[in-house]
């Protein structure tokens, strides 16, 4: 009983005493980290990580309470600005989305409309009007087997040793497991390259049954993104080719390939120009950064706080932001101040 209530006198001070109520004496600019935006009762919410999601109602309630203390930017413009000396707002916001989720468009995209609130999503674009999607949710859906798990039988082959090898305490084979069991299942599979996921998940897949009827694609398409691009409240930027996870053990050429091409195949189909990067799960190097800056104008993290006039550009803070940490005003004005 004692640790909720002191999180929530936490969160009391700090809507009330945190930054975001104040006007600082020198242009900040904070960067919101969206993923998702799904109604509770879709039907992929018992699979989805808690920290991937917000819900419609609670993301229009964002927009209003940032409006109510912010100019919201678009984020390429303050960086334009800045890069040219140009005046800026004394406190900024810009909104962005990371991955290209469907839903952006399905739920993110009326909300933000109907506020007229600019922001920027990261494509993923070799994805982009594909079936394809990412190794958590196809890890997810295969441990949670429409709500039944998987059988003792199947956990008992020798291809799903891998998953009870990484010691999260998940009763396989008994029952479908929880959202917690299945996001801790996924930090820790982190452990492993995106090459080695995927090929572990490929060798399970001929074991388990396939998904019953049609299945609607998780990413945008390009006719979605150019719907959203024209008008004028949405911009894209690059978040790598097949979001990989970027460090110096990745082969040079491949790197490149990522970083580069990506920016050519968003600009070929949307004809617009693609400035802005985001490093997948936030992860760069002084060499992976040295990269992105011959490409684009500036690179979004995951680390946590806002931006001054001196913040490096290729390495730009942002708040994440999703249901369990901002599901009222209160919680939310408490991120908003970049200390939790």
């Amino acid at each position: 009983m004692l640790k909720p209530a002191l999180k929530r006198s936490l969160r009391v001070l700090l809507a009330t005493l945190g930054r975001q109520n104040r006007t600082p004496r020198r242009p900040a600019l904070l960067i919101l980290m969206y993923h998702r935006i799904l109604p509770p009762d879709h039907g992929e919410m018992p699979i989805i990580q808690p920290g991937m999601v917000v819900h419609p109602q609670t993301f229009n309630m964002h927009l209003r309470v940032v409006r109510e203390r912010f100019e919201v930017v678009h984020l390429e413009d303050w960086l334009a600005r800045r890069a040219r000396g140009q005046p800026l707002p004394k406190k900024a916001c810009a909104i962005t989305f990371d991955d290209g989720w469907r839903d952006n468009y399905d739920y993110a995209f009326p909300v933000l409309r109907a506020n007229r609130m600019p922001a920027t999503i990261f494509l993923v674009s070799d994805m982009v009007g594909t079936p394809d999607t990412f190794w958590p949710e196809r890890l997810a859906r295969l441990l949670w087997n429409r709500g039944r798990g998987q059988s003792p039988a199947i956990w008992a082959l020798g291809e799903f040793d891998w998953l009870r090898a990484l010691g999260v305490s998940c009763p396989y084979g008994q029952r479908a497991p929880t959202r917690s069991e299945i996001d801790a299942i996924i930090q820790q599979c982190k452990r492993y390259s995106e090459a080695e996921i995927n090929q572990k998940l490929r060798a399970m897949a001929p074991h388990v049954a396939p998904e019953e009827g049609a299945v609607a694609p998780d990413i945008l398409d390009w006719r979605q993104v150019n719907e959203m691009a024209a008008s004028g409240l949405i911009r894209f930027g690059s978040h790598t080719r097949h979001h990989v996870r970027l460090g110096d053990a990745l082969d040079s050429s491949l790197l490149l390939d990522e970083v580069r091409t990506s920016r050519e195949i968003i600009e070929k189909h949307t004809d617009r120009s693609a400035e802005l990067f985001c490093y997948p799960n936030g992860d760069y190097t002084p060499g992976v950064k040295r990269v992105v800056q011959d490409y684009y104008q500036a690179a979004c993290t995951t680390q946590k706080g806002w931006n001054d006039l001196a913040a490096d550009p290729y390495a730009l803070k942002r708040v994440g932001v999703h249901q369990d940490v901002a599901f009222d005003e209160t919680s939310f004005l408490a991120k908003l101040s970049g200390w939790i």
